[in-house]
C-alpha cells in the first residue's frame, strides 16, 4: 500500500460550521478526492487527542490544519507536534502548513509568532505574490494577485532562518513562505469557501463589531476563491507527487 498523506488535525471548527460543512480534515480531503485521489491516501491524526502520527518517513506528505488554538498560548502537545514536523522534514516529506499550521511550522523551525500587531484578518481578502512566490510551484496557474479566505488573529512576525516570503498584503506581511524545497505555508485557508467563511463571520459577529468591523459588509463580500483548490492540487501534484 502506498504511503498516506497525513492530515494533522489541530482542533475543530465552530460547532455550527461543523454541523453544516464538516470539520477541518474533511475540507482538505474533499477537494483532493474530487480530483481523483483515493480516500485511503489520507490519514487523519487528531493531535490534541494524543494521536500518534507514526514514523516520519512512513508518510507521503503532511498537511497541518488551522485551529482555534494559538501558538502564543502553548498546549502540552505543541512540542511533540513540532518535533514530528522537524523529523518529517529531515525525512524529506513535503509539508503544507495552513493558518495555525503556517504558524506552528514557523515556530518549529525558529521563527516567531505573535498576535498580529495590525489586527485580526477575516473574510475574503486579496494577497499578492512576491517574485519568489510567482515562480513557486505552489502557486502555478495563479495571477500575481488573487482572492483568498482568511480568519486569524496571530501572525508570523519573524521568519525561520532561510525562509522566503511568497505572498503578502497590508494586514499580514507574511501571508505565505517557503522553507527549502519541500516546506510551504500559507496564512489563509485554501480549503474553505464562501459558506464556511460566512459561518466564521456570523459566529464572531459580536467580537467583530467590538473590534470595529462591519459583519454585514464582510458577509456581503465573502466569496468562493478558486485559488484555494488550485493551491491544494498544486501541493499534491508538484510536492507530494514528486517525492522520491
Amino acid at each position: 500500500m502506498s504511503r498516506p498523506v497525513l492530515i494533522l488535525k489541530t482542533g475543530s471548527t465552530l460547532p455550527a460550521v461543523r454541523e453544516r460543512h464538516g470539520d477541518f480534515d474533511w475540507w482538505f480531503i474533499e477537494p483532493l478526492q474530487a480530483d481523483g485521489r483515493e480516500p485511503a491516501r489520507f490519514r487523519v491524526i487528531d493531535l490534541p487527542a494524543g494521536a500518534d502520527p507514526g514514523a516520519p518517513d512512513a508518510c507521503a506528505g503532511v498537511v497541518i490544519t488551522g485551529s482555534p488554538l494559538s501558538m502564543t498560548v502553548p498546549e502540552p502537545w505543541f512540542d511533540r507536534a513540532m518535533e514530528f514536523l522537524r523529523s518529517a522534514a529531515d525525512a524529506g516529506a513535503p509539508i503544507l502548513g495552513v493558518c495555525f499550521g503556517h504558524q506552528m511550522l514557523a515556530a518549529a523551525f525558529g521563527g516567531r509568532v505573535e498576535q498580529n500587531p495590525r489586527g485580526r484578518e477575516i473574510g475574503t481578502v486579496e494577497v499578492s505574490l512576491t517574485a519568489a512566490g510567482a515562480a513557486d510551484g505552489l502557486f502555478e496557474g495563479l495571477g500575481q494577485r488573487f482572492s483568498v479566505n482568511a480568519t486569524h488573529v496571530d501572525a508570523v512576525v519573524e521568519l525561520p532562518p532561510g525562509a522566503v516570503v511568497l505572498a503578502t498584503n497590508d494586514r499580514c506581511p507574511v501571508q505565505a513562505y517557503s522553507l527549502g524545497d519541500r516546506i510551504r505555508a500559507v496564512q489563509w485557508h485554501p480549503e474553505i469557501g464562501r459558506e464556511v467563511i460566512r459561518g466564521y463571520i456570523a459566529g464572531r459577529s459580536e467580537i467583530l463589531k467590538r473590534e470595529g468591523f462591519d459583519p454585514e459588509d464582510l458577509l456581503a463580500r465573502a466569496s468562493d476563491t478558486p485559488s484555494g483548490g488550485r493551491i491544494l492540487r498544486n501541493f499534491d501534484r508538484r510536492f507530494v507527487g514528486t517525492r522520491p
